[in-house]
């Protein structure tokens, strides 16, 4: 067993996911880890998707940078 807050962690820093991931698919992924037989605890889904959103803003800042308004 291993604790829900590490498991979230370990799949959002591995390699699981890339750039055409949305905030929903993650919540919907971390949801599901939060159900899972194997993991213990509760899930702090805002803490969860924080790291997320850090983390794709480091392996992506391209995308992470707000889109310029069009004239």
């Amino acid at each position: 067993m291993i604790d829900v807050n590490e498991a979230a962690r370990r799949a959002i820093t591995g390699n699981g996911w890339d750039e055409t991931t949305s905030e929903d698919a993650m919540r919907d992924d971390l949801k599901r880890l939060a159900h899972s037989a194997k993991t213990t605890g509760t899930l702090d889904m805002d803490a969860a998707l924080e790291l997320w959103r850090a983390e794709r803003a480091r392996r992506y800042p391209e995308q992470a940078q707000p889109k310029e308004a069009l004239p």
